[in-house]
């Protein structure tokens, strides 16, 4: 399953996998949250979250969009994860992983959430390395 973060290249990224492989993505209720916050920006980011969004919607009519809860403060605690949102956002895929047996690849640029998710037991994904 794919997670996606409020980038381009990361939007780009999971245009073409979900286009070339209709893959299904399961995107945390936290990351669906942080695009709508931003997606009233002025700028390439305000643009880049409102054309998210809008992918997401025709995905979700093919039944290609499941979003992933937030999980528990106890969950996060029990795993060794804090209450930043970038815990959240993987606690959330770890949880379903867990609760739904199946596996997950979590995409990001960004270094430490990779750490840390890959520290849970998470496939992660590094499509800059």
């Amino acid at each position: 399953m794919i997670q996606i973060f409020s980038n381009r290249e990361t939007y780009n990224l999971i245009y073409v996998l979900m286009e070339s492989y209709n893959l299904p993505v399961h995107i945390s209720i936290v990351v669906l949250d942080e695009l709508d916050g931003l997606k009233s920006r002025d700028d390439k980011v305000g643009k880049a979250s409102r054309d998210a969004i809008r992918h997401l919607e025709e995905y979700q009519k093919l039944n290609l969009v499941h979003v992933v809860k937030k999980p528990t403060r106890r969950f996060l605690d029990e795993n060794g994860l804090g209450t930043t949102k970038d815990d959240e956002i993987f606690g959330g895929y770890l949880k379903e992983m867990q609760d739904r047996r199946e596996n997950y690849l979590y995409l990001s640029n960004d270094r430490m959430p990779r750490v840390k998710a890959s520290s849970t037991g998470l496939a992660v994904f590094d499509y800059y390395g």
